[in-house]
């Protein structure tokens, strides 16, 4: 049994074989995925990511590098995404 605890399966690197590659986890023995969001956008496509598979769960955050160009209402929006129910954790972070 196996846990991935930091995957980043809703990036466009992965628009092309998403499907195959967790096929692949789950073929491997993965039992559950965790996926964290780096900015806000993308802390917004890891959760509809984990909406659409029961064993992906999301972390949500904005990453160091990206925390300049934050603004209060995108704190705000990352708090909403942190209370949805596949939410586990706060990062990525740093």
């Amino acid at each position: 049994m196996y846990i991935d605890t930091h995957c980043h399966l809703n990036f466009p690197d992965f628009d092309n074989d998403r499907e195959e590659v967790i096929n692949q986890a789950i073929n491997e023995g993965v039992v559950a995925i965790i996926n964290p969001g780096s900015s806000v956008e993308k802390s917004r496509s890891s959760v509809a990511l984990s909406q659409r598979y029961p064993f992906i769960y999301s972390a949500v955050g904005v990453h160091p590098l990206d925390v300049k160009e934050c603004s209060i209402s995108a704190l705000s929006e990352i708090e909403k995404y942190a209370r949805n129910e596949k939410v586990v954790g706060i990062g990525e972070t740093g």
